[in-house]
């Protein structure tokens, strides 16, 4: 697509990610909590260490997100250690006007989530307080974790003419294309420190559908 420019996230654009998010995921439990906490939500990836965000603009306009992690485990331990409190008020602030919501969190994670933070406290009580083995080294996996592009983005629409000259005709209602779940998976030990330069990578995705 001409005329798109990729480039880091940024704070800026924690607003148009949350947007993205909530029109391309809108059954997600992440955006029954808002918008708000969709941006904490984001901001994680900027601030981590163990995560990367890019964004794409087209014509001085966000279109399209991604966002992943380098050291997946790595990140959620340093997201529960340094932003875990202000996601849990934002998440506890929406459930609170959202009774279905906090239903639907005891039911399918309040057990998953709790163990999660018992194991990063257990663990680095146990090491006193030194980092986990995986923060760094080679070992832990990278993920892929979200990849947005706005539906007039997608496939080029915007740049792209037939050869009448017209523009290309828009998808039919119900004819939306799949969402992809893709995890970016280290297949070799990395060559250097960094754990993404001179490594060798394998993209493994499986459609399904919008949810």
């Amino acid at each position: 697509m001409t005329g798109v420019a990729v480039r880091p996230l940024a704070v800026a654009d924690l607003a148009a990610a949350a947007r993205l998010h909530a029109a391309l995921l809108p059954h997600g439990f992440f955006v029954s909590l808002g918008l708000r906490y969709l941006r904490a939500y984001y901001g994680t990836f900027l601030a981590s260490p163990h995560a990367i965000g890019l964004a794409a603009d087209l014509e001085g306009q966000p279109v399209g997100v991604l966002v992943g992690t380098s050291r997946n485990a790595a990140h959620y331990r340093w997201v529960i250690r340094h932003r875990g409190l202000r996601l849990a008020v934002l998440g506890a602030s929406a459930m609170l006007v959202r009774p279905a919501v906090a239903a639907w969190f005891v039911r399918t994670r309040l057990r998953r989530y709790g163990r999660r933070v018992l194991l990063v406290v257990l663990g680095r009580a146990r090491r006193g307080g030194r980092p986990a083995l995986t923060d760094t080294a080679g070992s832990d996996t990278a993920v892929l974790t979200h990849v947005m592009v706005a539906d007039q983005a997608r496939g080029g629409a915007p740049a792209r003419r037939s050869s009448s000259g017209s523009p290309p005709p828009p998808r039919p209602p119900g004819h939306a294309p799949p969402c992809w779940s893709p995890s970016l998976v280290r297949t070799a030990p990395p060559r250097s420190t960094n754990g993404l330069v001179g490594s060798t990578w394998r993209i493994d995705a499986a459609a399904t559908g919008r949810s």
